[in-house]
């Protein structure tokens, strides 16, 4: 009895196996299946992902080609409207010289007495043809209409709201130049290629900062000349630029080396302004940076 019980209890565990074997085929058979319609573009989520980005790009695509074709429409038009302000400044000239008479030569000469003498002179110079086509251009530059490119400019009001903030702070930045002490600056006429400016030595080919107290900005180079009136610099934008030592000594700008360890803590000056200096050296560029050569 016990045995026959055992022998139920192997044969459902051997049953329980093979069915357990028997599902993971299935579930392999069914994953390779799977993969084989993914391979061939046949699996029904592969395909719905497909339509749905083939539509999210045929949008895209629909859109992009909108845009640019209003874009072109725009631009036909922009120039269809200056081609037609050109015609209409030359026929506003034209008519304005059918219009007007031209004076009559012979109420304006007082006659001459005829000699017997006298010959007539022929002349083939083309001079007043010249003279009427300066005065017909004339006529068309006076006519010509700028409308269209009155809101491009600046008002009035702003730009002397830009002059009058510019004076306001040169003003401000040459009083507190007159009241600063002045830097001893030496040219070492022993020692060619030198020129002592407060606690640093500066020579030939140091890599420096100049900093302007006018224009309010720090540029970047290296000492390329030196003289008994002038230290000349090759800045990294490409221009040189000479600074005299007499605005050194003002203190109208100042020079300081780029690696801040040569600096020192006494070599660096308080900058009479009061403003932040700038450490990067190829900062964007500004209008007071163009300004920099006639500053200084």
């Amino acid at each position: 009895m016990m045995a026959t019980v055992g022998e139920k209890l192997a044969l459902t565990d051997a049953e329980c196996v093979a069915m357990e074997k028997e599902l993971y085929e299935e579930s392999i058979r069914c994953l390779e299946a799977r993969l084989k319609d993914l391979q061939n573009g046949t699996l029904d989520e592969f395909v719905e992902r497909c339509k749905a980005f083939e539509l999210a790009k045929t949008y895209r695509i629909d859109l992009a080609a909108l845009h640019r074709k209003l874009l072109l429409r725009n631009i036909d038009e922009l120039l269809a409207f200056d081609f037609q302000q050109i015609d209409d400044g030359f026929n506003a000239s034209l008519e304005a010289l059918q219009s007007t008479a031209p004076p009559n030569v012979a109420q304006q000469v007082e006659p001459v007495a005829e000699s017997p003498h006298a010959t007539a002179v022929v002349t083939d110079s083309d001079d007043p043809v010249r003279h009427e086509l300066k005065q017909l251009e004339l006529e068309k530059h006076l006519h010509f209409s700028m409308d269209h490119v009155n809101t491009c400019l600046p008002a009035a009001t702003a730009i002397q709201a830009q002059l009058q903030a510019l004076r306001d702070s040169l003003d401000i930045v040459n009083e507190k130049l007159r009241h600063a002490t002045h830097l001893k600056v030496h040219y070492d006429a022993d020692e060619a290629d030198t020129v002592y400016a407060g606690n640093v030595i500066l020579y030939v080919g140091d890599a420096v900062v100049l900093t302007s107290e006018i224009a309010q900005e720090d540029f970047y180079g290296s000492i390329h000349a030196i003289d008994e009136s002038a230290i000349h610099l090759h800045l990294v934008c490409g221009n040189l630029v000479q600074v005299t030592l007499d605005s050194l000594r003002d203190r109208r700008c100042r020079l300081r080396f780029q690696d801040s360890a040569k600096n020192g803590p006494v070599a660096v000056h308080a900058s009479p302004s009061g403003r932040k200096t700038n450490t990067t050296p190829r900062s964007k560029r500004t209008v007071q940076r163009k300004r920099l050569v006639s500053l200084i």
